[in-house]
Order: structure tokens, then sequence, then C-alpha cells
């Protein structure tokens, strides 16, 4: 089968490698749609978890191609998406009901092979079927979606909560639909693009604000006349650390600072310690997911988070490499770049 290979950090080529064959208890799927995220962006500069040598892809959908002889609940022909995490269940963490911290993690197209290929094996119960209405390319956000599933668990908006998230990439407006349909009082998003900020409106986001790269200096005075007190909670979605600092001034007293993207490893924010003492400020951070692909499931099945205009480009799999840069450039017309292998 054709795959995108690395053999180190940015050194990566189309191979033709061995096709898988699924254990006892694994699924072979045959991957229609693989779409790129930021973290392989990360993982290509080598700021991210990643074993090399590996093949890339961790956000897919495809059909099943073949079951191991102890698999009864996927059946050939389904139409599915795969959780990439898996986790060992015997580690300190894992024994303590928190396996999104498992000593041992494991993630398809980082530690593990992933769906930047034509097929890819997964054990049964990280398989999880789509509607027939959902199609293949929305299908591999379910992913992202489980992602902002998992974020919300830790945001928590309770009733009348007043949410301001920057930034509007692909689990940006994920987690902006979800928010919309939770308990918050209002939601709010403040990026750099218009088109997306366009989008967001469509997609039932009342209050937007377009602001520069480097933060949201140039219409605070708009957002918080709108908002004279502040925001029970503040999501930096963008990954910036010059955002994330920035946040920290739109917080109403004992607010909440959720950090929800990839960031430089060397990146770092400066915070005033008795400012956080005195509001009783608190900051969150949400990695990843785990256990969250049957929510995730049920929010796209159900329409709760519309994904139809998130893929705004479609690339075989030779043109891995340009999809890459569009990822890392961004901007206008850019959110989601879906590879077909």
């Amino acid at each position: 089968m054709r795959a995108v290979y690395y053999e180190k950090v940015k050194e990566f080529s189309i191979r033709e490698i061995p096709k898988p064959v699924p254990k006892d208890h694994e699924v072979l799927v045959k991957i229609h749609c693989c779409s790129i995220c930021k973290t392989d962006v990360h993982q290509h500069n080598g700021s991210f978890i990643a074993k090399f040598p590996l093949i890339p892809g961790h956000e897919m959908a495809g059909t099943v191609e073949a079951v191991g002889k102890d698999v009864t609940t996927i059946q050939v022909g389904d139409r599915v998406t795969v959780d990439d995490s898996g986790q060992c269940h015997t580690c300190y963490y894992c024994q303590n009901a928190k396996p999104l911290f498992c000593e041992n993690f494991s993630s398809k197209g980082a530690t593990e092979p992933g769906a930047m290929a034509e097929y890819v094996t997964a054990d049964f119960d990280k398989v999880f079927r789509l509607a027939d209405h959902i199609s293949f390319e929305e299908g591999c956000l379910t992913e992202p979606t489980a992602c902002a599933i998992h974020g919300m668990d830790m945001i928590d908006p309770k009733n009348g909560d007043e949410v301001l998230l920057f930034g509007s990439g692909g689990t940006g407006i994920i987690l902006a639909q979800l928010l919309n349909h939770s308990n918050a009082g209002s939601v709010a998003v403040a990026a750099p693009t218009r088109s997306k900020l366009e989008l967001l409106k469509e997609l039932g986001i009342r209050e937007t604000y377009q602001i520069s790269r480097d933060g949201a200096a140039a219409c605070r005075e708009e957002i918080l006349k709108n908002h004279p007190h502040g925001f029970d909670i503040v999501v930096d979605a963008t990954g910036s650390e010059k955002v994330a600092e920035e946040a920290i001034q739109y917080l109403k007293k004992d607010g909440r600072l959720v950090l929800y993207a990839v960031y430089r490893p060397d990146a770092r924010i400066s915070i005033s310690p008795d400012q956080f003492m005195q509001n009783q400020f608190r900051i969150i951070g949400s990695f990843a997911q785990c256990h969250c692909f049957p929510r995730a499931v049920q929010a796209i099945n159900n329409g709760i988070v519309n994904l139809k205009k998130l893929v705004t480009s479609e690339l075989p799999l030779e043109e891995f490499g340009k999809g890459l840069e569009m990822a890392e450039k961004g901007g206008e017309g850019v959110i989601k770049i879906v590879i077909k292998p």
C-alpha cells in the first residue's frame, strides 16, 4: 500500500509498504479521508510527541475491509471512524481512572502507524460506525470533535456563564458550536480571519470580533464595552502565548482561563500571582481526549456540530506536503485540509 513515511523530522516521502494484517482483536480499515491537524505540523517540525520513523495521520474515516477472528461488533463494509488513542490499562494513571495520562499512552499517527496511508489497523473497541448521512469528509473530523468534547468537560460552563473564545481554526469552530449548545449565557469568538468569523455566524455564533494575529488589543474597548465585567470563561484556541497572556485581561473575578491549543514547548506567559490570588483566577489545561468518541459521534449525527463547511481542500496522498504547508500558513479559505489516499 502507499503511505506517507517519515524517516525523521521534516523528511518524508510517499512509499510502498506492506499492507497491515489485523490481529484477532483488530479491524482493518480502508482509509477514504484523513484530515491534517496542526499537531501534524508540530510533529513535522519536531515539536510534538512523535516516534520516528512514522506514518502520520490521526483524523480518519473509511470502510472496514477485514476483521480479526475475535471481532463481533464490527462488520466488513461498515463505514467508520477510528479513535487514535490507546491506553495500557495497567499503569498508575490507568489504574486510578485517569487514562488520559496513561504512562504508556499511544496514538496512531504519533507513536504508531497512522492513517496517511491506504489502510490502517485498530483495536475493535476504537472503531465507531458513522451514520449513513455523514460523509467520510465529515467523519474524519470526529477526532477533533472528540477533543472539543473533552474541552467542554474541562471548561464546564455553568448556567449564564459569559464565554470568550480566541481562535477560529477547525477545532475552535467545533468548540464554539458546542459552547453555543451548552449552559453558557453568551458565546463570543475573537479571531483574525473574516471568512471564518462569517462562517461562525452562519453556525449560530451571534457575537464575533475581528482581531489581529497578535491579539485583541485593537478591539479590547469594544469587547469590554459589551461585557464590562469581563467573562467567566476565556478560552485560548490559538496556540499563541501572546494571546494566552492577553486573555487574562478579559477575565471576571473568579474567572477561568482555559488553554486549549498546542503551544511551542518553549512558549511562556507572564502572570501576576497577586492578581490571580486576589481575583481567584484559575488556569485550566485541556489536552487531547480519552473515551470521548461516542459523544463526538452522537454530536455529529444529531447535528449539534455542523462539519460540512469545515473541509476547505481535498488532496491526494501525493500532495500531503502541499496540505501541510497550507495548514501551517492558515488564513483566508483554509480550515481543514483532507487527504484522500
